[in-house]
């Protein structure tokens, strides 16, 4: 009987075996605090969407260009807010949205500290890049993957997938500095729309 125990509690310990050694293996990310850069998103099935990001320390603001559209859709990821604004320049307006999964994995890939498991050296474009596999305890993400400039220690490229589909993001021209703190809030002149309003408009 202690032999089947034995047993039993050696078979466990060889099957925690690989979980153990990548948490062990975790490093934690030291990306610049703030930065931007022109991004390119991909999706499967969907069109190619081009725009620019801005991050200051944990805060992100892209101005994405959507084909048909009139006007760039401008999204601030507050992740210390729990909070997501769609601004509308032309009409004096904003609209709150839901937090999503895949806005807490992007928050996440970028803030200083986030931990992360190196997997090795790859060519992104013609940058030498460091890639990870940023770890999330969000049940709906299923991996994000990111690729670190040597050169620059900037994103380069972020991969999320969830249980539906991945966004792939390339980072271009990214560039270290001090971005302004009203990109990261809507304007106080600005009013509050429904966001059934807003994705109408969007749209």
């Amino acid at each position: 009987m202690k032999r089947l125990w034995y047993g039993l509690v050696f078979a466990l310990m060889l099957w925690a075996l690989p979980a153990t050694a990548a948490r062990s293996a975790a490093v934690k990310l030291k990306l610049p605090t703030e930065f931007t850069a022109q991004i390119l998103v991909e999706r499967p099935n969907n069109p190619s969407r081009t725009g620019t990001i801005f991050f200051s320390h944990g805060r992100i603001r892209t101005e994405m260009i959507n084909p048909g559209a009139a006007h760039p859709l401008i999204t601030v990821i507050r992740p210390g807010q729990g909070r997501v604004f769609i601004l509308f320049p032309e009409d004096h307006a904003f609209a709150l949205e839901p937090y999503t999964a895949r806005d807490i994995a992007m928050a996440l890939a970028m803030a200083r500290g986030a931990k992360a498991i190196p997997e090795g050296n790859e060519t992104v474009g013609a940058d030498d890049c460091n890639k990870y596999q940023v770890l999330s305890k969000d049940p709906q993400i299923r991996s994000i993957e990111l690729w670190v400039s040597k050169t620059s220690n900037l994103p380069a490229k972020l991969v999320v997938t969830d249980a539906t589909t991945s966004e792939s993001t390339l980072f271009l021209n990214a560039a270290a500095g001090r971005q302004p703190a009203m990109l990261f809030d809507p304007p106080p002149d600005y009013r509050e729309v429904a966001p059934a309003a807003a994705s109408a408009k969007a749209n």
